[in-house]
């Protein structure tokens, strides 16, 4: 762009040469710039050198631990605390209870759960009970799992022991300890 404008506003040589405004046709045009040579002090200032970058750019996904700090009614800024590679962390979710249709499901103790994120889909795994719950958002995916152990619960407890094999009568009895009520 700088080489064009220099050859443009050189290639006037030493005639004058301005930017007119034009008020109608019976007054004369109005100078509003002189078009001045580009020297060649000038036009180096004005090259930006182009610098090659290095081509070996490596992206990874890490997780942190993140601090918002909120200043009166100012924009919250966000403080990274911890920063963790993909290979050493995984995220979880955390139940203490389950509801679904109506139901709530009161858990003796906390059900941890693999949350994880692949392509577009959040997936919520449970290795112990053999879930998972899968949606869009983080939403869809508890309401998938909350919708897949209330099928379970009910369907496997609805069934005689010897109609299950021994892996789905282990998921059996560890479903009734880690259920204390069902409201």
């Amino acid at each position: 762009m700088v080489e064009i404008l220099t050859k443009l506003t050189n290639s006037f040589g030493n005639s004058p040469v301005h930017i007119v405004e034009l008020s109608g046709r019976n007054t004369p045009p109005k100078p509003i710039y002189s078009i001045r040579k580009i020297t060649p002090e000038r036009k180096s200032k004005l090259i930006t050198p182009i610098i090659e970058s290095d081509t070996n750019v490596r992206e990874d996904i890490v997780y942190g631990k993140l601090q918002q700090i909120t200043k009166g009614n100012k924009k919250p800024r966000v403080k990274a605390l911890e920063i963790y590679s993909d290979q050493s962390v995984s995220l979880s979710h955390t139940w203490e209870k389950i509801e679904f249709d109506g139901k709530k499901y009161l858990l003796h103790f906390p059900l941890r759960c693999l949350l994880e994120k692949e392509d577009k889909t959040y997936l919520i795994k449970s290795e112990m009970l053999d879930l998972v719950g899968t949606g869009e958002t983080e939403m869809e995916a508890e309401e998938s799992f909350a919708r897949e152990f209330d099928f379970i619960y009910n369907r496997y407890n609805g069934l005689d022991d010897s109609r299950l094999s021994p892996r789905l009568r282990r998921i059996k009895n560890t479903l009734n300890h880690l259920v204390k009520s069902v409201e």
